[in-house]
């Protein structure tokens, strides 16, 4: 029998809240969100494959890439569950596309990329492309569930 791979025993037991991200000086267009709660990024225990740092060859690599790829789609897919809330709660459909809150996604997002040390030549465009992407699903759960 295969162990428990490292994300599934993440699931909530071992995360610990981080304090609400706060605006910095000069973030004229973020929004502080309400109610948000954090969750510290995994311990490096926590992971099977290697650290970055540790690794010697490309199977070390390609399995650290695999792990957190995996964890990923796993949040990729909670992401989704909270496209299907929205598409829920919003009362109408002209409220599915919301500028201001795209906005404010890049901002929060942009400062938890500096803040650890992710390229925002990488970060960017996977977000905008994510969000767009959320975007037209919620759309049509919306209107899936009008019909």
């Amino acid at each position: 029998m295969r162990p428990i791979p490292a994300f599934a025993r993440l699931r909530g037991q071992n995360l610990r809240p981080r304090a609400p991200w706060t605006p910095q000086a000069g973030d004229a267009t973020v929004i502080p969100m309400k109610n948000l709660h954090r969750v510290e990024e995994p311990a490096a225990d926590r992971f099977e494959a290697p650290d970055p740092e540790a690794c010697e060859t490309m199977l070390d690599v390609r399995a650290g890439v695999d792990e957190i790829d995996r964890m990923l789609v796993a949040l990729i897919a909670r992401r989704q569950g909270y496209m299907h809330a929205a598409a829920r709660i919003k009362p109408s459909r002209d409220v599915v596309r919301d500028e201001a809150r795209i906005n404010q996604v890049l901002a929060n997002v942009k400062a938890e990329a500096e803040r650890q040390g992710l390229s925002w030549a990488i970060a960017e465009p996977v977000w905008r492309e994510m969000m767009e992407r959320c975007i037209a699903h919620e759309f049509d759960v919306w209107d899936a569930t009008r019909v």
